[in-house]
């Protein structure tokens, strides 16, 4: 993957502006790609007619014949090469972006149109995207030497000889290649052709309308057999669309493959062919490619909307309308405009350690797929949420743009402190794309405390005070872990008289703003309060908190406001019950003066829960459950767990396993967890 001019090593690229459609001289093309770390934009609009050879032979260059006045830019070559092409002392290119060109030869010659020749030098990241290819007299994307990660995406190749040609035996080394979402149109053969040693090639939506336009030897895919070598290929959701009664090539001539001599990995897949070819024989797996080399799929039944009418150069003639028009109709399409393929953006969540001093910076990642052509700009702020500027953060706003086939970073710095507080979070949204649509416009930064927050475990009696959470606060927050399907009491009693009235016990929800669930007054305790609740999923929980303030000391809160906060895990176990030749019956008694409701649970012995059965006990109230009665126990046994919104102690309770043939019964006794 490359960014052309934007990946230059020695810091921004310079911008060429070409003002001239000459051969040659300064404001031409031709001057342009003379130096490296060149962004070159086009403020005339025609055709530029080479009389040489116009090589690449500089690196970190894009060509954005997007910026071009209408008509666009037109390379008129008559039997003379535009290629990138190092040369001996040049040494290797790599990182350039060509895109928006309208490249046209001449039929009758014998050069190819455009040429990534690295058999003198090695050629590494060229993308090839958005471009109008006519009237090749022999190739024209062809690929020689040693050449490596190229991308030749989005592109009209028409009424040519041939289309590309992959080859030259030694050096054997092209490699990373990806050639999807392209339209061939009125060709011959090669579309394309590959020999010897191509590795990892992707060839992925590309639809090629007809073969053997041209005279005889007419084909579409080639792939000969060259023993020896050892290519991987991947050809997935291409159409391959038979055009009758042409000069040259029959249906069966949409692939030349022999998969019982062919000694590569080559793989077939979802492709559209003519009924009578059949040697699309796949000869591996899936190859595997580089992730960032995957690109969108198409099914290849919708390749007429998705993906011929968006190829090609920005401007294209009324010619090539009506060719695209009438291919997207020859394979099912509705000949209509471009309306997919649009880049969109993703804005993504972050979490960053707050640190105890000083600044640290969140760093918001924003992502485009598909990947753009052109620069993509958009506007973003940040929002406050449960995290607040400036207390927590610096809040901004700004342009972020994002380079052509590139992804952006937001920066957000975030203040660090000492509190002990749990974690916040506030918002980065984006708003006004040009370029692009948005997908997931709000990004959410999560500052994560770095002072550990106070644990409360099952038994635990901590005595604290507000003052420990820092200088001057109200609020102190604390973290219990709550196991699946098990209940617990929290009681906040011994509290200083600076404390009450105003004194709170709330549980509240991972925004710390959230109140899940409010304290009550514990009966004949004074300021006592008492939570009380069952976690009835199947999911531990840990992102909830215990929140515990006072309005009455206000700021003054100190080292001498104190409580004492006592928790318990309040679930009762059973360790047996069996429903296989005897009858379960539960019997709870509830000895408080609270309403208790609760869940009985039934777990097989490995575990698995069986069936759960709730009650609501009244005050001195006593619930019996019949095992028989409860849907899935038939045949069961295991364990049981009791949940229930009441205090700690307050139930009792056992199983009564009856067996009906002796009129046994085998007591089992409900046991709380021990403090």
């Amino acid at each position: 993957m490359t960014q052309g001019a934007d990946d230059c090593p020695s810091g921004p690229p310079a911008t060429y502006n070409v003002t001239s459609l000459a051969n040659s001289g300064p404001g031409t093309l031709r001057d342009a790609v003379s130096g490296s770390c060149r962004h070159i934009v086009f403020s005339v609009g025609g055709t530029i007619t080479l009389t040489s050879t116009l090589l690449i032979q500089r690196s970190y260059l894009t060509i954005d014949g997007e910026t071009a006045p209408p008509p666009g830019i037109t390379v008129f070559s008559p039997n003379i090469r535009f290629s990138v092409e190092p040369g001996s002392s040049s040494g290797p290119v790599s990182d350039i972006i060509i895109r928006h060109l309208r490249l046209r030869g001449e039929p009758s010659g014998a050069d190819d149109l455009m040429e990534l020749d690295g058999s003198i030098n090695p050629i590494r990241r060229v993308i090839l995207d958005h471009n109008t290819l006519v009237g090749a007299g022999d190739g024209n994307y062809d690929i020689y030497g040693t050449v490596s990660d190229v991308t030749i995406s989005w592109n009209l190749t028409m009424d040519s000889e041939q289309g590309h040609h992959f080859s030259l035996e030694t050096p054997p080394d092209r490699e990373r290649v990806s050639i999807h979402h392209n339209v061939y149109a009125r060709l011959n053969e090669r579309q394309p052709r590959m020999r010897y040693d191509n590795r990892q090639i992707d060839i992925v939506n590309n639809v090629v309308y007809g073969w053997g336009w041209f005279g005889g030897g007419g084909r579409g895919l080639s792939l000969p057999t060259d023993p020896g070598y050892q290519p991987t290929i991947n050809f997935e959701d291409n159409y391959y669309h038979f055009v009758p009664g042409l000069p040259g090539g029959d249906a069966d001539d949409a692939i030349e493959f022999n998969a019982s001599t062919h000694p590569g990995d080559v793989y077939f897949d979802g492709n559209i062919l003519p009924t009578a070819e059949n040697d699309d024989v796949s000869t591996s797996p899936r190859n595997p490619i580089p992730a960032y080399a995957e690109v969108t799929h198409y099914a290849a039944n919708t390749l007429g909307n998705t993906v011929v009418p968006c190829v090609g150069m920005k401007y294209p003639t009324a010619q090539e309308t009506v060719l695209l028009q009438q291919i997207s109709q020859a394979i099912g399409g509705s000949g209509g405009a471009c309306t997919t393929g649009a880049p969109t953006l993703q804005v993504g969540d972050v979490t960053v350690m707050e640190g105890d001093v000083g600044a640290t910076v969140a760093s918001v990642a924003v992502s485009v797929a598909p990947l753009a052509t052109v620069p993509i700009v958009v506007n973003w702020a940040t929002a406050n949420g449960t995290a607040t500027s400036p207390a927590d953060y610096v809040a901004g706003s700004g342009v972020l743009t994002i380079p052509a086939a590139g992804s952006g970073i937001i920066p957000v710095t975030i203040n660090g402190d000492n509190t002990l507080e749990p974690p916040e979070t506030f918002a980065v949204n984006l708003s006004s794309p040009v370029g692009a649509t948005i997908a997931d416009g709000q990004g959410l930064v999560t500052i994560a405390n770095d002072e550990p927050l106070l644990e409360a475990a099952h038994g635990s009696a901590l005595r604290l005070h507000l003052a420990a959470a820092g200088a001057a606060p109200t609020t102190e927050y604390l973290n219990l872990l709550q196991q699946p399907r098990s209940s617990y009491e929290v009681i906040l009693d011994e509290a200083s008289g600076d404390l009450v009235p105003g004194l709170r016990l709330d549980r509240v929800g991972p925004d710390t703003v959230t109140v899940l669930q409010s304290s009550v007054p514990v009966s004949g305790l004074g300021a006592s309060r008492s939570l009380r609740w069952q976690n009835t999923s199947g999911s531990a929980v840990s992102n909830q908190f215990l929140r515990v303030g006072s309005g009455a000391c206000g700021s003054a809160c100190g080292a001498d406001d104190r409580y004492r906060l006592r928790v318990y895990d309040t679930t009762y176990t059973i360790p047996r019950f069996n429903q296989a030749g005897q009858n379960t019956v539960v019997v709870i008694q509830n000895s408080s003066s609270d309403v208790v409701p609760g869940t009985i649970w039934f777990w097989s012995p490995n575990g698995t829960l069986l069936a759960s059965s709730t009650f609501n006990l009244q005050p001195r109230q006593t619930a019996t459950v019949i095992g028989n009665t409860v849907p899935g126990l038939a045949n069961q046994g295991g364990t049981i767990t009791v949940t229930h919104g009441g205090r700690y102690g307050s139930l009792s309770g056992k199983a009564v396993a009856v067996e009906p043939s002796t009129g046994y019964a085998f007591d089992t006794p409900m046991e709380p967890r021990t403090k």
